[in-house]
């Protein structure tokens, strides 16, 4: 059965986890964290503990900034983990790579200032996602692939907020509706040079195969210089790919 929501609070509460102002903080927020959740390989539970004087650092799907030992990056991929990850609570963030994808996990994110690759890709996570992860001007990567996202793709997607994403994967969900071609367009007449290009201008990949979406493929697709890969396959989209799509 998926998971009801996905609901940003709980990640917020995740991330903030890792952000108290000492080290020690970070391994009692990471044992919090799997406290909370079902291990059902028991990968955590035999590797994050207190019963040796292992630094947090070492333990796995963690690692840290070599200066000040914080938490920079967290990868639970592929755990065979369950549950919606518990609440630790603090505002500010040192974390910059989170990865969760290939569980069975529900998070939430909200007001995360550092973070810059989030991986969501392949659990239960259902509903609407929040126009607000597109606010993390941080971010490059956002991979939401393989859950059960629905509804339209969020507006500020093409927003100044995130202009320096450069891969987009929400493939294999089911948004629907048009590609939110329309902030992109008024982005793009706007009259100064660095608005004319587009806040997307880095985006090397844009994949939204395999859901619902219709409409005509925006022509100011070929404005991206950068693009690599772009895959809009088993859609109901009409129109062509600009021809001078670089």
């Amino acid at each position: 059965m998926a998971i009801n929501s996905f609901t940003f609070a709980v990640l917020l509460l995740l991330i903030s986890s890792l952000t108290f102002l000492l080290s020690n903080d970070d391994k009692y927020a990471l044992l919090a964290i799997k406290t909370n959740i079902i291990d059902r390989s028991g990968i955590l539970s035999n590797n994050w503990s207190t019963t040796s004087n292992s630094s947090i650092c070492s333990w796995i799907g963690v690692s840290c900034d070599l200066n000040n030992k914080r938490v920079t990056a967290l990868n639970l991929s592929n755990m065979d983990l369950a549950r919606a990850i518990a609440p630790v609570i603090e505002n500010h963030s040192f974390l910059t790579s989170l990865d969760i994808s290939y569980n069975n996990l529900s998070a939430s994110l909200s007001n995360i200032t550092k973070l810059e690759t989030l991986n969501l890709r392949f659990n239960l996570l259902t509903g609407y996602v929040p126009d607000e992860i597109f606010n993390i001007s941080s971010l490059r990567v956002i991979d939401l692939a393989a859950n059960d996202f629905y509804g339209s793709l969020p507006l500020d997607i093409c927003s100044s907020y995130v202009h320096k994403l450069e891969g987009i994967y929400l493939f294999l969900n089911r948004f629907e509706r048009e590609i939110p071609s329309s902030r992109l367009d008024a982005k793009l007449r706007a009259n100064s040079p660095s608005d004319r290009i587009g806040n997307l201008i880095g985006l090397a990949s844009l994949v939204l195969d395999s859901n619902e979406l219709l409409g005509y493929i925006p022509s100011t697709l070929k404005r991206f210089k950068n693009l690599e890969g772009l895959y809009l396959e088993l859609n109901e989209l009409e129109g062509s790919i600009p021809n001078d799509l670089c």
